[in-house]
């Protein structure tokens, strides 16, 4: 009996941190086969195939130099729509993906031809705390505030292959951000979606693009927040305002705001948010501890 080849490739930058590398794939779930594409954006030594479970395959390739993480994402997605793959996830090493997460987006795509892009909710790891984060979840909704804060959680998706390429896949037009301007073009033709369920848990720490690269991420997202502007749409003003203060307040007083705002923010999301399984929970806390160095390939 021959063997059905995966329906999904799951995508992962990787530029010198093999130990998180190691760790986002080895517990990668099982309950949906997929092909995992690592690309080695110019590591020193060169990164080493991760263990996996068998049920997934697994393919390293590597660029000579580093491309930044637009670069290595450009070609990784290149590679898989060569060889035929309808969908594409996206993870970070340092990053986890929780139980049922591919067997869920790749049934909704499959249902939803009209949808080319779907997310999920997502625990998030900062500074040795954890918020958790839900996003719009129907395509008005996500089209209406995509400008004014983040709708789809980059590490948490999966595309359709055919659309990332239709408008243009990754490019370097907005450094820092390239995730948020591939969303508003994949946004201009194609629809979106999140779903409820908590489906990652993302790592945020002190060596990554977001904290090291704030000022350089909030030019480029000013940029593409005035190129994509919406005159007569309210949330593009707003998010406008709120990316320039962002842009002119000390960094010391930015976190300041950011962590006593979060706090009630967590207070109230948590209320709203359903029981995560045991088994997740378990899985999420597991690996904090090892997970402080990585540095993805960082846009600089």
């Amino acid at each position: 009996m021959s063997i059905v080849p995966p329906k999904v490739a799951l995508l992962i930058p990787a530029y010198n941190c093999q130990e998180e590398l190691n760790a986002t794939v080895r517990q990668l779930p099982a309950e949906e086969p997929l092909h995992i594409l690592i690309v080695d954006d110019g590591s020193t030594p060169p990164m080493q195939p991760p263990p996996c479970d068998p049920v997934h395959t697994l393919e390293i390739v590597r660029n000579k130099v580093n491309r930044k993480v637009h670069g290595a994402l450009r070609r990784g997605c290149a590679i898989l729509a060569a060889q035929g793959f309808a969908y594409v996830a996206r993870l970070d090493a340092g990053d986890f993906a929780l139980p049922d997460r591919f067997r869920l987006q790749r049934a909704f795509l499959d249902e939803h031809p009209d949808v080319a892009i779907v997310g999920s909710a997502y625990h998030l790891l900062e500074n040795g705390r954890e918020s958790h984060y839900r996003y719009s979840l129907d395509d008005a909704q996500i089209r209406k505030l995509i400008l004014f804060r983040d709708q789809l959680c980059h590490p948490a998706v999966m595309m359709r292959l055919d659309a990332v390429l239709a408008v243009g896949n990754y490019r370097d037009a907005y450094p820092c951000v390239e995730d948020r301007d591939l969303f508003v073009r994949l946004l201009s033709r194609f629809k979106a979606a999140n779903l409820p369920e908590f489906l990652t848990r993302k790592i945020e720490h002190s060596g990554s693009v977001t904290v090291r690269h704030r000022r350089r991420m909030l030019t480029s997202l000013l940029r593409l927040q005035l190129a994509y502007m919406r005159p007569r749409c309210a949330a593009d003003w707003a998010g406008l305002a709120k990316t320039a203060c962002h842009w002119l307040l000390p960094h010391w007083l930015f976190d300041w705001l950011k962590l006593r705002y979060l706090h009630a923010f967590e207070a109230s999301s948590e209320a709203d948010a359903e029981p995560v399984p045991a088994a997740v929970l378990r899985l999420a806390t597991t690996p904090a501890g090892q997970h402080t160095g990585c540095t993805a390939n960082d846009g600089a």
